[in-house]
């Protein structure tokens, strides 16, 4: 219940408000409701909270400690309805003038426990919960433990799947305890909380596998694209070791029909060797000229003149070839007999 406006009342009381007891020597004052807005505070108004024990506890000891203090529960006199609720009060003490550990009066603000839990409870999303809640401060007050607030359907024993909640809690200088029950509707919540945390679990572990898989082919596409050269690195050699054996062969039978050559034309030793080393010379330049261009093409008319000079000496002349005009051009690459 929202407290209405509170007016403290300047009667001075000089006891306890029960028969038989020492008076108290202290300046409080009696309190009383004067919002007349609602038929509980016309109920209220004039009533001597000091007179009952459980009121009257508490605001002695707001008045020792200086502090809140709130009540132990009550019902209120402002419920007047059929269907009541425990209640509590929270006394404030309040000093004025020139002595300020001297209480004038209190502050106080009477709310209805029903229907603050209820306002705590009320919210959206609801909470799949039911609660209990005792005031467990007997064994310091001598007051016995007093039911607050119960939610519908709780029972001690119907917790779903056992899940209960027990916290202590100091009130405003009174020993509060919540016991909370979980009700069906929190599988719904946790049914909707573990699909969601399957659901990111799958998408992460299929994103993983995607990229797992993603890395396998590259790995897979990088093996084959090293295979393929290796092959065609493998295939190139064995094409160049057969293109230099060839020419290998070649060479060496073209050295030795140039030394048949020579020996048939020559008389003697010294003009075979003059002869042949000539020819080879002449082989040789026509190599180098080959190698020039790159194993590709070479002039004949140049080719010739080179390997006419080895053999007739610096007196040839261009004239002595004959041919149709224009350069004459042969390639490099030789032809293999079958």
């Amino acid at each position: 219940m929202r407290p209405g406006r509170q007016t403290i009342c300047n009667e001075t009381t000089d006891s306890t408000g029960k028969s038989g007891r020492k008076p108290l020597r202290t300046s409080a004052r009696r309190s009383c409701c004067w919002n007349l807005r609602t038929r509980g505070n016309q109920a209220a108004l004039g009533y001597d909270m000091f007179s009952e024990e459980r009121r009257r506890h508490a605001m002695q000891a707001a008045m020792a400690s200086g502090e809140p203090t709130a009540s132990a529960p009550v019902e209120l006199v402002q419920e007047i309805t059929a269907i009541k609720q425990a209640g509590f009060l929270v006394y404030i003490p309040f000093s004025q003038g020139s002595s300020p550990g001297k209480v004038e009066g209190f502050v106080y603000a009477p709310f209805r426990a029903g229907d603050l839990h209820v306002a705590a409870l009320d919210r959206t999303p609801q909470l799949p919960v039911t609660m209990e809640t005792y005031d467990t401060t007997a064994s310091a007050t001598g007051d016995p433990v007093g039911l607050l607030f119960r939610s519908p359907g709780y029972e001690e024993d119907n917790a779903y799947e056992g899940l209960v909640a027990e916290k202590v809690v100091d009130m405003v200088g009174r020993q509060w305890t919540f016991k909370v029950h979980a009700t069906p509707a929190f599988r719904t919540r946790t049914h909707h909380f573990y699909t969601i945390v399957i659901g990111g679990v799958s998408l992460l572990l299929a994103v993983a596998l995607t990229m797992a898989s993603r890395s396998q082919l590259k790995s897979v596409a990088a093996a084959n694209e090293l295979r393929r050269i290796s092959e065609k690195t493998v295939k190139e050699k064995d094409l160049m070791l057969q293109e230099m054996k060839h020419r290998i062969k070649n060479s060496i039978a073209r050295v030795l029909a140039i030394a048949r050559q020579t020996a048939a034309n020559s008389e003697t030793i010294d003009e075979f060797s003059q002869s042949f080393t000539a020819r080879l010379n002449s082989m040789a330049n026509a190599q180098d000229m080959l190698t020039r261009s790159h194993w590709q093409r070479a002039d004949l008319r140049e080719l010739l003149n080179t390997e006419l000079e080895q053999v007739f000496g610096s007196s040839t002349s261009e004239d002595k070839i004959t041919g149709s005009a224009g350069a004459a051009w042969m390639s490099a690459r030789p032809r293999r007999s079958a």
